[in-house]
């Protein structure tokens, strides 16, 4: 009986390292996130840290137009610059690469208020492989105090995912 419970044991752990060990990587980051990560520079921070990202530089500007620029790698797969210019507009530029398959269609369904550069929109049809960066896509949707906007593109091997607010627009 001993030998037998020892082996389901075995047999689990073996079967379970095996699962873990073929899944694909998966980012759990939606757009809801990176906008309120616009504002909330700890929150974002925790986000990426959360997704296994590592923060590879980042600059302070002590200027006239104060504020921070943060890099951000995910492997060598995914790319985030973190641009905050206080009293300004804030940004968070998302490089996808094209084999990293998903978080790009999530990126997309997951935008608030779906209006757009076409009017409203259900996204779950839009096919990402037509967008490029003279046929980009915009969309966008009012806040309290200002208006949330992304930008996507395509220049291959990446997708481009552009969030900004625009202060005192609404």
């Amino acid at each position: 009986m001993k030998t037998k419970y020892i082996l389901s044991i075995i047999t689990a752990l073996i079967i379970s390292c095996s699962v873990i060990y073929g899944q694909d990587d998966f980012i759990t980051l939606t757009s809801l996130q990176l906008i309120r990560g616009l504002d909330d520079r700890d929150y974002l921070a925790g986000r990426l840290t959360e997704n296994g990202y590592n923060k590879t530089g980042g600059k302070k500007k002590m200027n006239s137009r104060s504020g921070y620029h943060e890099y951000w790698q995910y492997k060598s797969l995914l790319f985030t610059d973190v641009i905050n210019r206080r009293g300004k507009q804030n940004f968070i530029i998302l490089r996808i690469d094209q084999s990293f398959k998903g978080l790009s269609d999530r990126l997309l369904e997951s935008f608030p208020y779906k209006t757009g550069n076409k009017g409203n929109l259900d996204l779950k049809g839009i096919d990402l492989t037509r967008i490029n960066k003279k046929n980009n896509f915009a969309l966008s949707y009012p806040r309290d105090s200002d208006v949330v906007s992304v930008y996507i593109w395509f220049d291959s091997p990446y997708y481009f995912f552009e969030y900004f607010n625009e202060k005192g627009n609404r």
